[in-house]
This record gives structure tokens, C-alpha cells and sequence, in this order.
């Protein structure tokens, strides 16, 4: 299996958004099919590919990263500059990664309802890819600072809430390590 149009067809059209009256709802991105990544082990011969499209995360990490939901973390980035709803530790089925930063409701759900994924991130893959090359445990722990289009009064909130996203993944990345065996 090199290629495939089997996995997740897109026809880009479908998320345009129309203006000015125009009724034609194609546009020249054409259609997406999302493929499964090549993989070659490190203890596989060098001729050995495998293809992984979901890579299973460690399911002790798993385990311990569930005891972290309810830690509390931190909602403002300043006296003035406050989440509208507190943040939150959650535990989440699937969790795909993108070529572009995604801030598209419409495509969000397109990825929710036929992945069942819900978080939608620019890297988590890659260390996904790696470990799984390289035989490693992991579990992924993501600050996540928008909802891709769907919760905001401005486009896009990840850049105000930046620091706050990374200083929440600190403390639960600490306490991951603070939980594993000595």
C-alpha cells in the first residue's frame, strides 16, 4: 500500500466559504486524501516498510495520565486577561495532526466525525512516528488553545493565550513524570 484514496475523502469545495454571491462552491485547492505514514523500524531490515495511520499510545502512560484529570490549572494571563471558561485536564480518544494550523470549525467536525478524533495539532504525530520507529512508550500531553474555529469571539485565540497554554503544559507534564514509577 503506497497510496490510497480510501481514508478520509475531502473535497476542499465543501469548506469554502462563498462571497459576493457566488453559488460555485469549488475552489482550486481540489480533494484531499489523508494517507497512513512510512515506517521503518529500528530492529527491521532497511528494506522493511510498514505503514502506521494510528500509532497506539503506551496504555501504563495512559493509565497514569487518567489520574491527572481535575488538577487545576491556571485561567488567566494577567488580572485583565482571563479564559472564558476554566481550563481543564481531559482525556481524549484519537487526536490527529495537520500540515497547517487549523482555525476551521466546518473542518474540525469533518475530522471528529470521520476519525473520531477532537484535538487537532501541527506535531503530535511526528513524536508519535519516532517513538513508534524507535520501538519507545509515549503518551502525548497537549495544551490545547482554541477550539479550530469553533469557540471564539475572535478567529483565533491560540496567540493571547499562548503562555498561559504553555505554562498549563508544564505543570501537567510535570506531574506525568511526578507519577511515574522510581
Amino acid at each position: 500500500m503506497d497510496y490510497t484514496r480510501t481514508i478520509g475523502f475531502t473535497n476542499c469545495g465543501e469548506y469554502s466559504k462563498l462571497s459576493g454571491g457566488c453559488t460555485l462552491a469549488d475552489n482550486y485547492l481540489n480533494n484531499v486524501w489523508f494517507q497512513a505514514e512510512e515506517v521503518f523500524l529500528i530492529d527491521g531490515a532497511p528494506e522493511d516498510r510498514q505503514h502506521a495511520f494510528w500509532v497506539p499510545i503506551d496504555p501504563h502512560y495512559y493509565k497514569l495520565s487518567k489520574k491527572l484529570v481535575g488538577m487545576k490549572l491556571d485561567g488567566c494571563v494577567n488580572t485583565t486577561t482571563c479564559l472564558r471558561r476554566s481550563p481543564k485536564v481531559a482525556i481524549v480518544k484519537r487526536e490527529v495532526s495537520s500540515s497547517t494550523y487549523l482555525d476551521n470549525a466546518a473542518y474540525r467536525n469533518f475530522i471528529d466525525e470521520n476519525f473520531g478524533a477532537t484535538p487537532i495539532d501541527k506535531d503530535s504525530a511526528s513524536v508519535a512516528l519516532i517513538c513508534l520507529q524507535q520501538r519507545k512508550p509515549f503518551v502525548i500531553i497537549r495544551s490545547l488553545s482554541d477550539l479550530a474555529g469553533g469557540d471564539s469571539l475572535e478567529s483565533n485565540e491560540a496567540d493571547a493565550f499562548s503562555i498561559l497554554a504553555a505554562t498549563n503544559s508544564v505543570k501537567v507534564v510535570v506531574e506525568f513524570i511526578n507519577s511515574l514509577p522510581k
